[in-house]
Protein backbone atom coordinates (compact mmCIF):
# COMPACT_ATOMS: atom_id res chain seq x y z
CA UNK A 1 0.00 0.00 0.00
CA UNK A 2 1.51 3.36 -0.97
CA UNK A 3 1.22 6.46 1.21
CA UNK A 4 -1.30 7.83 -1.33
CA UNK A 5 -3.60 4.89 -0.61
CA UNK A 6 -3.64 5.46 3.14
CA UNK A 7 -7.12 5.96 4.58
CA UNK A 8 -8.05 9.45 5.71
CA UNK A 9 -9.52 8.88 9.17
CA UNK A 10 -7.55 7.66 12.19
CA UNK A 11 -10.48 5.57 13.46
CA UNK A 12 -10.34 3.48 10.28
CA UNK A 13 -7.17 1.86 11.64
CA UNK A 14 -6.97 -0.65 14.43
CA UNK A 15 -5.08 0.07 17.62
CA UNK A 16 -1.90 -1.92 18.10
CA UNK A 17 -2.45 -4.84 20.51
CA UNK A 18 0.17 -6.55 22.65
CA UNK A 19 0.85 -10.19 21.69
CA UNK A 20 -1.05 -9.95 18.40
CA UNK A 21 0.74 -11.01 15.23
CA UNK A 22 0.60 -8.52 12.34
CA UNK A 23 1.22 -9.43 8.72
CA UNK A 24 3.65 -7.56 6.48
CA UNK A 25 2.24 -4.16 5.40
CA UNK A 26 -0.26 -4.00 8.29
CA UNK A 27 -1.04 -0.46 9.40
CA UNK A 28 -1.87 0.30 13.04
CA UNK A 29 -2.25 3.25 15.43
CA UNK A 30 0.45 3.54 18.10
CA UNK A 31 0.75 5.07 20.65
CA UNK A 32 -2.94 4.50 21.03
CA UNK A 33 -3.82 8.16 21.67
CA UNK A 34 -1.70 9.65 18.89
CA UNK A 35 -2.46 10.26 15.26
CA UNK A 36 0.62 8.51 13.93
CA UNK A 37 0.30 5.34 11.92
CA UNK A 38 2.87 2.56 11.70
CA UNK A 39 3.35 0.10 8.83
CA UNK A 40 4.87 -3.33 9.46
CA UNK A 41 7.91 -4.28 7.37
CA UNK A 42 7.45 -8.01 8.00
CA UNK A 43 5.33 -10.38 10.12
CA UNK A 44 5.72 -9.23 13.70
CA UNK A 45 4.14 -9.07 17.15
CA UNK A 46 6.67 -6.46 18.36
CA UNK A 47 5.65 -3.02 19.58
CA UNK A 48 6.05 -0.21 16.99
CA UNK A 49 8.79 2.29 17.68
CA UNK A 50 12.50 2.89 17.46
CA UNK A 51 14.46 -0.04 18.92
CA UNK A 52 17.54 2.17 19.35
CA UNK A 53 15.95 3.81 22.40
CA UNK A 54 14.39 0.60 23.69
CA UNK A 55 10.86 1.81 22.95
CA UNK A 56 9.93 -0.60 20.19
CA UNK A 57 10.91 -2.61 17.16
CA UNK A 58 12.54 -1.91 13.81
CA UNK A 59 9.83 -4.14 12.31
CA UNK A 60 7.66 -1.02 11.99
CA UNK A 61 8.01 2.13 9.90
CA UNK A 62 6.29 5.29 11.12
CA UNK A 63 4.42 6.89 8.24
CA UNK A 64 5.74 10.36 7.54
CA UNK A 65 2.80 12.62 8.36
CA UNK A 66 0.13 12.28 11.04
CA UNK A 67 -3.50 12.07 10.07
CA UNK A 68 -5.49 15.27 10.49
CA UNK A 69 -7.41 15.40 13.77
CA UNK A 70 -10.05 18.04 14.52
CA UNK A 71 -8.96 18.36 18.17
CA UNK A 72 -5.26 18.95 17.42
CA UNK A 73 -3.75 22.43 17.14
CA UNK A 74 -1.48 22.75 14.11
CA UNK A 75 1.16 25.45 13.76
CA UNK A 76 2.09 27.26 10.57
CA UNK A 77 3.95 24.95 8.12
CA UNK A 78 2.93 21.71 9.90
CA UNK A 79 1.91 18.93 7.51
CA UNK A 80 -0.87 16.36 7.82
CA UNK A 81 -2.43 13.60 5.75
CA UNK A 82 -6.16 13.85 5.03
CA UNK A 83 -8.40 12.32 2.34
CA UNK A 84 -5.43 10.89 0.46
CA UNK A 85 -3.52 14.19 0.24
CA UNK A 86 -0.73 15.91 2.15
CA UNK A 87 -1.68 19.37 3.45
CA UNK A 88 0.36 22.23 4.94
CA UNK A 89 -1.04 24.69 7.48
CA UNK A 90 -0.75 28.35 6.53
CA UNK A 91 -1.23 29.60 10.12
CA UNK A 92 -1.98 28.18 13.58
CA UNK A 93 -5.37 26.46 13.44
CA UNK A 94 -7.54 23.88 15.17
CA UNK A 95 -10.71 22.18 13.97
CA UNK A 96 -10.63 23.42 10.38
CA UNK A 97 -10.64 20.47 8.01
CA UNK A 98 -8.24 20.43 5.06
CA UNK A 99 -10.39 20.40 1.93
CA UNK A 100 -10.83 21.77 -1.55
CA UNK A 101 -7.85 23.07 -3.46
CA UNK A 102 -6.53 25.56 -0.89
CA UNK A 103 -6.01 29.18 -1.84
CA UNK A 104 -6.33 32.65 -0.33
CA UNK A 105 -8.23 32.79 2.95
CA UNK A 106 -8.15 29.01 3.48
CA UNK A 107 -6.02 27.61 6.30
CA UNK A 108 -4.63 24.60 4.39
CA UNK A 109 -2.95 24.10 1.02
CA UNK A 110 -2.51 20.67 -0.58
CA UNK A 111 1.11 19.91 -1.48
CA UNK A 112 2.93 17.37 -3.62
CA UNK A 113 5.53 15.18 -1.92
Amino acid sequence: MSNNEIKSEIDDYEKWEKDKEYQKDSIVRFPLQAEFLWKSKWITSDKPGDSKNGAGSDAWERLRYPLWNASTTYREREKVRHNGKIWIAKWTIMGEEPKGSGGPGLPWDPIEE
